[in-house]
């Protein structure tokens, strides 16, 4: 069909105005011609193609979707992609249209061609990495917004200007600790990128347009399954697609691959050409090229099996060989490079059609394009974001500086998050506020799950079709605990009658439309949390299996002239943020599940049966939340990494379950569940539960980083010492906790024992004689919860750098002792709005302003100094890559006076020369004044690192120096040194280190 569009094609659109053009024989001929081309995609047979007439009438014929292939999820911002016959540059068949003006044309379409070929090549030309090997990105690893940036620069290039990264984080204010991510979801892209062309100021205007596609699904789902049938995007048809596009400048993709795959098909064909080597008759010719294909496989070999995925922007496609270009996208100092390499057509199908390891949801590519007109969206009816009933920072969760909606782990079950989510945006739109538990903000998931005590097997268990009964008794409980007398909570299930496949339904599509209205008029004051079948809503299969369709999700908009209602998704890493779909296939959806609302009033117009359907769920114990967890210590279903701080304090004889360490600290939930945090974030997570239990007097710990000494050259505990230190053990009165790299020990075939085992364990024994360590690790693989390792394959192990800190492993140590002094709780961490606690942050300086600030009673997160001076000023903004690199003291305060005018704080800033204890102890006297510390931690902690700390000096005494960390995922909560090391560290190169002193003024 493809090659008969591209040599005829709609030749009415090409024809000229002569005579011709309206001779009927030449219309009944143009007729034929479009039916014939409908007919090659349909099972006619050739005769039902080729009579005349029956080419239209024939309505019985099966679809293309009959074939039983993937299928893609596409969505769009603006527009549906333009019709395949007006897309392809075409040339007229027919009568009337002498050979002459056929072969004009045909030229005229082979040189249209490649000046867009040339001009592709041209655009990717000036970003073009030189060498082999990949350039060096340092902390800015965030190819994706990369992607976006390079992507929409192709679009924006005739107009003279470009797009960078720091022009979407401006706009958007996006959260900074997306610098340092590597890697996105697909869904992430696609909102940053929709969300970004309506919000700069250089591209809203232009035309640009974006949309999402997915290859969801391996078959198509029948009609009496009460799924709409769309196009099947198969290789074929992915091919047709890029044969399309890519013949227009004004169109680009992104694409989200797995890079395994394509670095192995590389690889194997290379071995291919190794092996024709061998047939070669100069041998010494043979084997100086084998040697060079060697190191470039060795080159190839960057990524794994199991990896987060990349993102890349298509190139160019070779229509002829099936070849694809991808260019991947690396952030430099110097600006964005990327490296360019080919791929098979077929290759990058499989790559894109595999299921990312977060999402679970296979990838795809998200498509970016520029248009002269606009048209309206067939997705997205909504008129424009004013009739969203919440804003987007309200759905974000990003107002109030708490946890952001995308920021949820995915292992909390849907029902969690919606009841949360619904809290949030409730409080969002009334004057009638439910209370937070602890003063949390954002996402209400935390304060539901403290309050309930919920068991952690029960946050994560999923949503199943008790979902809503769940989600409804969860909420009740709450809001009873709360003591919400004002706030009002209803339900109503939606079912058929007696359960049948072909009952009539309690709700029809009119009831539910009704209910939506009358949500939609109280304009957010009421919540309507939906409960629905994922698959069919999405008109996916196979998103979620049959234990897991239950999802949910907040109706935010309603069109009613084209009754498309807008969604407000609890999982958007995997869904995007908002989503739309027809009332009528949301309400398919909804049967065999339902709906909450949330409402301060009682003039709410409910189905007359909810009362009963919340009896139902309230006196039913299959919906009660679980009474609180006995005080025995359980492994929970999955690893987390706070397992191992309750594992330990049960060892110590100090009874302690998971929950209670979950539920009992100030951090948010979702990075509680983590299987991977810093040696640093869990001493502060292990110190934060000792000062809530008040356990500080009884238990002792010490935090032993395998760092190399800057001061000797050697490392802080070797082999000896480790060893040493085992012996002498004490198990009764001390547990050694290991910090140990899993991806090393994985490749380990001789000590891995298959299991998945994290990168925390407790030590269980040590026979010195065979030097073999039993570790207990937080497996819940109760078999192969234990396992053995040589002495010096463990040390070697802890000795590794982790790759979120940028620090070696180590040790943590757990005694029954009497513990060192406890820090001022007042200056702690905590105090400061963080979007991620456990992420380095990419300034450490701007961190500790923040920090600052706050402490200072100001409330302020690194992102308000970010977007208040940093990266406001277009002439004198610090570039991302400045800003992990050393700032200059001067600098620091100039950031600093021009956050404070900005947000109008009064405070004042200043650089002070205190070059003694006493000068210091003085200032700290004063306790409208706050100093910060800039300091060589090569000086300051005698580490082997480049880098300087940035910490708010908490207390002195006559031999140490007690300083805040503003960076703990690194260096920890709080470190000391002697003052004559201090002085010196702060002291030398004036320039960078120095202490800052800030103020109040009144």
């Amino acid at each position: 069909k493809l090659q008969f569009l591209y040599f005829i094609g709609p030749a009415r659109d090409t024809m000229g105005s002569g005579s011709s053009k309206n001779d009927p024989a030449v219309i009944e001929r143009l007729d034929r011609i479009e039916g014939l081309l409908d007919g090659m995609s349909s099972s006619k047979t050739p005769d039902q193609i080729v009579k005349q007439g029956q080419v239209k009438d024939d309505k019985n014929a099966p679809s293309p979707e009959d074939s039983g292939r993937r299928r893609s999820s596409v969505t769009f911002t603006e527009h549906p992609p333009p019709d395949l016959r007006k897309a392809v540059s075409s040339v007229a068949v027919v009568s009337g249209v002498d050979e002459e003006s056929k072969r004009e044309a045909l030229l005229e379409n082979k040189k249209k061609q490649q000046e867009v070929k040339a001009r592709r090549k041209s655009f990717f030309e000036k970003y073009k990495w030189g060498e082999a090997m990949p350039p060096t990105v340092g902390n800015v690893k965030c190819s994706a917004i990369g992607c976006i940036a390079l992507a929409l620069s192709q679009l924006v290039a005739k107009h003279g200007f470009k797009i960078t990264v720091a022009d979407i984080f401006c706009d958007l204010k996006l959260p900074i600790h997306l610098v340092t991510l590597p890697s996105l979801t697909i869904a992430e892209v696609y909102d940053i990128t929709a969300k970004f062309i309506s919000a700069s100021e250089k591209i809203k205007d232009l035309g640009i347009v974006a949309k999402v596609v997915h290859f969801d699904v391996d078959h198509v789902p029948t009609e009496d399954e009460g799924f709409t049938l769309e196009p099947v995007l198969s290789l074929l048809g992915f091919r047709k697609e890029l044969a399309i596009d890519m013949q227009d400048t004004q169109v680009t993709h992104i694409l989200n691959y797995d890079p395994y795959i394509v670095q192995e098909d590389a690889i194997c064909k290379m071995v291919d050409e190794e092996e024709e080597l061998d047939e070669e008759e100069n041998a010494e010719e043979a084997n100086k090229k084998r040697a060079i294909q060697k190191e470039k496989i060795a080159s190839l070999r960057r990524y794994k099996k199991k990896n987060q995925g990349a993102f890349g922007v298509l190139s160019s496609y070779n229509p002829t060989l099936h070849n694809v270009q991808i260019s991947s996208v690396f952030n430099t100092e110097e600006g964005i490079q990327v490296m360019q390499e080919d791929v098979a057509l077929r290759t990058l199908y499989d790559a894109c059609s595999s299921r990312d390891r977060y999402t679970e949801r296979p990838r795809g590519y998200v498509k970016v394009s520029m248009t002269e007109q606009k048209t309206e969206n067939d997705h997205r009816r909504i008129d424009s974001t004013d009739d969203l009933l919440f804003a987007m920072p309200e759905l974000e969760a990003s107002v109030d500086k708490g946890v952001r909606l995308e920021l949820i782990d995915p292992q909390i079950s849907p029902h969690i998050v919606g009841i949360g989510l619904a809290i949030h945006l409730f409080n969002a739109k009334n004057k009638i506020q439910i209370p937070r538990y602890r003063s949390f903000f954002g996402v209400a998931v935390s304060d539901v799950c403290s309050v309930l005590k919920l068991p952690i097997q029960v946050v994560t268990e999923g949503s199943d079709r008790t979902g809503l009964g769940k989600a409804y008794t969860f909420l009740y409980q709450y809001l009873q605990h709360q003591n919400c007398n004002d706030v009002s909570v209803s339900v109503v299930s939606m079912t058929r009658k007696e359960n049948a496949d072909d009952g009539l339904p309690n709700i029809d599509d009119t009831d539910l439309e009704s209910q939506i209205i009358d949500v939609k008029k109280k304009n957010g004051s009421n919540v309507m949390l939906l409960n629905f079948d994922v698959n069919k809503s999405h008109n996916v299969i196979g998103l979620e299996s049959e234990g897991k369709l239950s999802h949910f999700g907040v109706m935010t908009g309603y069109n009613e002239s084209t009754q498309i209602v807008a969604i407000a998704d609890v999982s958007p890493k995997k869904f995007k943020k908002i989503w739309y779909t027809p009332l009528q296939r949301l309400w398919n959806s909804m049967i065999g599940f339902g709906y909450i609302i949330l409402s301060s009033d009682s003039d709410s117009t409910l189905f007359e049966g909810h009362k009963q359907c919340a009896d139902q769920f309230l006196t039913s114990g299959l919906f009660k939340s679980p009474p609180p967890p006995y005080k025995i210590f359980e492994f929970p279903p999955r690893i987390y990494c706070v397992t191992v701080v309750a594992l330990a304090l049960q060892l110590l004889n100090c009874v302690t379950t998971v929950e209670n360490v979950t539920n009992a600290l100030s951090i948010p939930l979702s990075f509680l569940l983590s299987d991977h945090l810093s040696l640093g974030d869990l001493e502060r997570i292990f110190l934060s539960y000792l000062e809530h239990s008040n356990l500080i007097t009884k238990v002792k710990l010490d935090r032993c980083n395998f760092d190399v000494l800057a001061s000797s050259g050697k490392q802080r505990v070797t082999y000896e010492d480790f060893k040493s230190l085992l012996e002498n053990n004490k198990a009764s009165e001390s547990v050694i906790i290991f910090n140990y790299s899993f991806t090393k020990l994985a490749d380990l075939q001789a000590d891995w024992n298959g299991a998945t085992l994290g990168s925390y364990g407790i030590l269980q024994s040590y026979d010195s004689a065979q030097d073999i360590v039993t570790i207990l690790s937080v497996s819940p693989d109760v078999h192969r919860r234990s396992w053995c390792i040589s002495l010096s394959t463990l040390h070697s192990l802890c000795s590794e750098v982790d790759p979120v800190s940028g620090r070696s492993r180590g040790i943590l140590v757990a005694s029954l002792k009497a513990n060192r002094p406890a820090y001022d709780k007042n200056i702690s961490i905590t105090c400061m709005p963080v979007e991620h606690p456990f992420k380095p942050p990419i300034s450490p300086a701007v961190a500790c302003m923040a920090f600052a600030f706050s402490l200072l009673g100001h409330r302020t997160s690194a992102e308000d100094i970010f977007y208040s001076s940093c990266l406001q000023d277009e002439g004198d903004r610090l570039p991302l890559h400045t800003l992990s690199h050393h700032i200059q003291l001067q600098k620091i305060t100039m950031k600093a006076k021009e956050t404070i005018k900005q947000l109008s704080y009064p405070l004042t800033v200043e650089v002070v020369q205190l070059d003694s204890l006493e000068k210091i102890q003085k200032q700290l006297a004063d306790e409208k004044v706050c100093l910060m510390a800039i300091a060589s931690v090569s000086k300051a902690l005698d580490i082997v690192d480049n880098n300087v700390t940035c910490a708010i000096i908490s207390s002195t005494t006559d031999s140490h120096v007690v300083c805040t960390e503003a960076n703990p995922t690194k260096y920890g909560t709080h470190w000391s040194c002697s003052p004559e090391r201090f002085l010196k560290a702060t002291t030398q190169e004036a320039d960078y280190n120095g202490i800052i002193k800030f103020s109040r003024t009144t």
